[in-house]
């Protein structure tokens, strides 16, 4: 099974996206910021597949990911749109099937 960190401020609209990717068979870990989603990385609690980071949460920037992730097949995923109030579930699928 795949792991999913998503890294957003927005509580409504992680949960949304995590109930989604859970009926869809991923295993998601949340982060509120980027120190949080780094601590969670570097005491490597789980292996992530991908992170999905929204580029408005503050200090959002791959290169913060690079250290952690340089030597693992994780990929980081900086997105706008499909952490949106107005995204569809078809949307989201969609998104995350090109990811993959």
């Amino acid at each position: 099974m795949k792991t999913i960190m998503i890294v957003d401020e927005d509580r409504d609209i992680v949960e949304r996206i995590k109930s989604y990717l859970e009926k869809e068979d991923f295993n998601v870990s949340i982060a509120q910021t980027n120190r949080e989603a780094l601590e969670a990385l570097e005491k490597n609690e789980q292996n992530v597949d991908v992170i999905l980071l929204h580029s408005t949460v503050p200090g959002s920037d791959e290169d913060v990911f690079t250290p952690i992730v340089t030597n693992t097949k994780t990929k980081i995923v900086s997105i706008d749109k499909p952490l949106s109030r107005t995204c569809t579930e078809e949307e989201l699928k969609e998104f995350i099937k090109k990811i993959m």
